[in-house]
């Protein structure tokens, strides 16, 4: 078989692929899973899994770009939906959008010469996710007393 390290940029956190014996693929959460704990979780969410996946990477390039953008993107969702009364549902939307964001476009160009990657499981970034969500529903249901 021939050795197509050339082809794919190095990784740190390798598992042998089912495709090519020779060339060890990243383990990555993938676009799906990242784009579904964005909606429900936050784009914040989404974004912290999405730079663990290029942490993994040798050359973490975009790692605080991805950061940012679900930092920013967050702050930008709170002040617009602060300045709409009632717009708190509007938050689902707003989730959409920037899952959409990262699943389509942040993906291919920070992740895109990955084309073959091993699934990370999602089970550990679901249970914070919803453990997050309950103690923030416990704190709008206690907080208002």
């Amino acid at each position: 078989m021939e050795n197509n390290s050339e082809q794919f940029p190095e990784v740190s956190n390798e598992e042998s692929s089912i495709f090519d014996d020779d060339r060890a693929v990243p383990v990555f959460f993938s676009a799906n899973a990242i784009y579904i704990c964005a909606v429900l979780f936050g784009v914040l969410f989404g974004s912290i899994m999405f730079a663990m996946n290029i942490n993994v990477t040798k050359e973490r390039r975009g790692f605080w770009q991805i950061i940012g953008f679900g930092v920013l993107f967050t702050i930008m969702q709170i002040i617009v939906i602060g300045y709409f009364p009632g717009a708190g549902s509007a938050s689902i939307f707003f989730n959409i959008a920037g899952a959409i964001i990262i699943r389509n476009f942040l993906w291919k160009e920070y992740l895109g010469a990955y084309p073959v990657y091993t699934k990370r499981s999602v089970l550990v970034p679901a249970i914070i996710g919803i453990a997050l969500s309950a103690l923030v529903i416990l704190a709008v249901i206690y907080g208002g007393r």
